[in-house]
Formats: C-alpha cells, sequence, structure tokens
C-alpha cells in the first residue's frame, strides 16, 4: 500500500502530523504490548516521508522501525476509514469520467 492512508490520518488529526515522522502499521505500538507482554509483530503499512528519511518502509517490523526513530508518531491501521475516504474520492473521480478503474482502496 502507498502513502494513502498516512493523508487519511493527517486529516483526520486536523493537519496536526505534518511535517512529522509518522509511521502506520499493526497496533500502532511498536513496543511492549499494553499488558506488559511481547512486542506485537507487525509490520509498517506505510509511513511519511519524514519518517521515510530515517530509513522507515512499508513491510518493515515496526520494531525495527521504533529503533531507527523512536521519536515518530506511530499510529494503528484504520482501513475501515480508508474504505471510507477512498469511497468518496472514486465517487468524484466517476463523475468526471466513466472511464474509471477500480483497482483497490489505495489505487
Amino acid at each position: 500500500m502507498g502513502p494513502f492512508p498516512q493523508p487519511c490520518r493527517a486529516c483526520a488529526r486536523a493537519w496536526s502530523l505534518k511535517g512529522k515522522p509518522v509511521v502506520i502499521g499493526g497496533r500502532g505500538e511498536p513496543g511492549v504490548e499494553r499488558d506488559g507482554s511481547a512486542p506485537s509483530r507487525g509490520v509498517v503499512t506505510t509511513a511519511t516521508y519524514e519518517a521515510r528519511a530515517f530509513g522507515i518502509h512499508s513491510a518493515m517490523p515496526m520494531s525495527r522501525a521504533y529503533r531507527l526513530c523512536p521519536q515518530a508518531v506511530f499510529l494503528p491501521t484504520d482501513f475501515p476509514e480508508y474504505r471510507r475516504v477512498s469511497a468518496i474520492f472514486k465517487d468524484c473521480m466517476r463523475s468526471i469520467s466513466p472511464y474509471m478503474e477500480d483497482r483497490g482502496i489505495d489505487e
């Protein structure tokens, strides 16, 4: 998945994350779980360009992303929201042209 989820999050948070390293993936917590158990095995779904400057990329383990940039904002995935925003965008595109091919929520 490309950087599509990050703008969804940024808009939802009133641009408070603009310019910050943001990593989206798993449950959003790269460290120890809330109950004190071992870290989750989540992976990075996407990251802002600011986070990518630290070497963070999609499919990287969240724990490695944390080691590369502990000051990043880590957020969980929110696929219902991505589907909602994607549907709005695609409806807008279909109102302009009947020749839109739907390939997924981020394409």
